[in-house]
């Protein structure tokens, strides 16, 4: 199951994507490619909130606001 939660102007969704192990993952979709955001850094308890023009995704980490840049 994934959950969509941002979508940005240039089209770049970020959401949550369970992996096959039921685990919850980071992911951004582009251009129907999912992409897992775990492999670019971010960790599985990572939570995205929002995405801006230029990719760069606002979640939280350890329970603070944190930007995350690509």
């Amino acid at each position: 199951m994934s959950l969509a939660v941002a979508i940005s102007d240039r089209g770049e969704v970020i959401g949550h994507s369970e992996t096959a192990t039921g685990a919850s993952h980071p992911f951004r979709w582009h251009r129907g490619t999912m992409v897992d955001l775990t492999t670019l850094g971010l960790r599985p308890t990572d939570r995205v909130v929002d995405v801006n023009v230029w990719g760069h995704i606002v979640g939280i980490r350890d329970g603070r606001a944190t930007l995350f840049v690509r």
